[in-house]
């Protein structure tokens, strides 16, 4: 293809040369590669963006490596020119370059969530998946959240969520959201939300319960009215989210979580402080979640994992992780509906019902009428 001499190709002028492109059909040009990789630009799923890119590469001819700097190139420039809510969301890496191991993988991320984390059960078993999920979660149909609560400040909570940041793709994390800016981030760029102390803002809000409520179902979308004609809008909010709370979860978003109960660590229990040095390590294994994740799309797309006892509500928000569990293999389909069955089993609990019935227990232990507060502390400090 010819052009004048005062008019530049349009992938010249976005860093991208006539010679980058050997199109397998020749009726194609670089203009519609042009237009198709500004399409591309704009999708915030990082599993997405690579599923359009290897379509590219087929259909033009052009190395995978070229479409992602190019992709990155129109994205920095966006970035120069907007203040959208997309510049919220860092770079995300590359995905690995060669194929991943599911069993591996998975070892090693509930490996590294035990070695910053003091967790209560299996829960790393739950939070490995989980992290493969928000990798994948465009194939189900339902998003469970993760959610770690405590009954009081200093369990962990805050680190659950620093440590899903450096794994989950396009992680925004935030002490406070608006309604409006749940539903607004979300339909642009599709992150990983990551919403700590969820008490401070969500007790009275209505509105914003509504709004995490509604991106549980696939294509879940919040309508509300903008402008002075009060034009109604619809935004998706369809994403994966991980919360942070002290105390229990109202009903409607406990009904959509997957729960871990964290406590305080005790004397003796020791753990690694996320920083720098762990980010390299951290990187690689986000890369390598990312590779595995486009592997194992279709399958997961085709999953219809046995559900056991497990129906309704429940059935629903368990469903992505036991596809997840069987695509990975080994042990991990006993492993992950194990601890579901444990957590399940606790049934409609409070950390209120916990400490009275440890009480109890203290009680028919003793056997006495009466027993000195203090003795109380004690005997529950040392409770396994």
């Amino acid at each position: 293809m010819k052009h004048q001499k005062d008019e530049a190709a349009p992938l010249e002028r976005d860093g991208l040369s006539q010679s980058d492109i050997q199109p397998v059909d020749s009726t194609r040009s670089e203009s519609d590669l042009d237009g198709e990789l500004g399409k591309v630009a704009g999708i915030g799923s990082p599993l997405e963006v690579e599923r359009e890119l290897q379509r590219l590469k087929t259909k033009f001819g052009v190395s995978l490596e070229t479409l992602r700097q190019e992709v990155k190139h129109r994205r920095s420039k966006d970035d120069t020119q907007s203040s959208t809510a997309v510049s919220l969301v860092p770079d995300e890496p590359e995905p690995a370059s060669a194929p991943v191991g599911g069993i591996e993988l998975a070892a090693n991320l509930a490996t590294t969530t035990r070695r910053f984390l003091v967790l209560p059960g299996d829960a790393e078993v739950i939070i490995a998946v989980w992290v493969l999920f928000s990798h994948s979660f465009e194939v189900f149909r339902h998003a469970p959240y993760l959610a770690a609560i405590s009954p009081v400040k200093g369990c962990g909570k805050s680190t659950v969520l620093d440590l899903l940041a450096k794994l989950v793709p396009c992680p925004i994390k935030a002490e406070g959201f608006s309604a409006a800016s749940i539903y607004r981030i979300i339909d642009i760029c599709k992150p990983t939300l990551l919403i700590d102390e969820l008490d401070a803002f969500l007790t009275g809000n209505d509105k914003l319960r509504g709004v995490l409520n509604s991106g549980y179902q696939k294509d879940g979308q919040y309508v509300c009215v903008q402008g002075d004609d009060h034009e109604p809008k619809a935004f998706g909010t369809w994403a994966p989210k991980a919360l942070a709370k002290i105390g229990d979860l109202p009903a409607t978003v406990d009904d959509r979580c997957i729960v871990i109960r964290m406590d305080r660590k005790v004397e003796g229990e020791a753990i690694d402080s996320l920083g720098p040095d762990a980010d390299a390590s951290l990187l690689e294994l986000k890369r390598r979640c990312i590779r595995w994740a486009i592997d194992h799309r279709d399958s997961l797309a085709r999953a219809n994992p046995d559900m056991g006892d497990f129906q309704n509500r429940q059935a629903d928000r368990w469903r992505p992780l036991f596809a997840i569990a069987d695509e990975i293999g080994g042990t991990w389909p006993d492993k992950i509906r194990g601890t579901a069955e444990h957590l399940e089993n606790r049934g409609e609990r409070s950390y209120e019902l916990d400490l009275l019935e440890d009480i109890r227990e203290i009680f028919d232990a003793g056997r006495d009428k009466v027993i000195r507060s203090d003795e109380i502390v004690d005997a529950l400090i040392a409770a396994p």
